[in-house]
């Protein structure tokens, strides 16, 4: 008797939760409508942290060609100082 009552006090409960809802059936579409959403955002977040990561690891390299470019010409202005003096 004791479990009989148990149970229907839940399935009453369960009932109260779902109705002012429009029923469980309609929140688990809510439910899933939201964890699209989300999930959008998130694959939209990643693409621009990759996007951004890209973009800086391509500053990184331009700089890096840049330094080289000029190391390069200060040695050939130092070679060229070096010749003009013998």
């Amino acid at each position: 008797m004791k479990k009989t009552l148990t149970l229907l006090t839940s399935a009453t409960f369960l009932a109260a939760l779902c109705l002012p809802l429009g029923g469980c059936e309609d929140n688990n579409a809510e439910v899933e409508k939201s964890t699209e959403k989300h999930n959008e955002r998130l694959e939209e977040n990643l693409e621009a942290q990759q996007k951004a990561e890209r973009e800086r690891l391509e500053a990184e390299s331009k700089a890096r060609e840049n330094a080289a470019e000029k190391v390069d010409e200060v040695i050939e202005d130092t070679e060229d100082r070096i010749d003009e003096r013998k």
